[in-house]
């Protein structure tokens, strides 16, 4: 059995800064189509800010998730993972 006991920061916040993106990107594009109907405004704010906003706070919520995990798992322990090699 193998521990995770530090996880890296900057590493998830990344990953979750990317996937938040996407997901903002998914959920943009049917927005764009409604925002095509109501204005140019829309459009920009539906298709461009949208996956950025989602992205930033994806960013920062990885990086509380992993800054939190570090300092919880040095209380009660990391999370354990049972790994085999191939």
């Amino acid at each position: 059995m193998t521990v995770i006991k530090v996880i890296g920061v900057l590493s998830v916040a990344k990953i979750a800064g990317v996937i938040a993106a996407l997901v903002g990107l998914v959920f943009g594009i049917p927005f764009a189509v409604v925002a095509y109907f109501t204005g140019p405004a829309w459009q920009l704010v539906t298709a461009v800010a949208l996956p950025l906003l989602y992205g930033a706070l994806g960013f920062v919520g990885g990086a509380l998730y992993a800054w939190l995990y570090n300092v919880v798992s040095g209380w009660v322990g990391g999370i354990e993972v049972d790994l085999v090699a191939e």
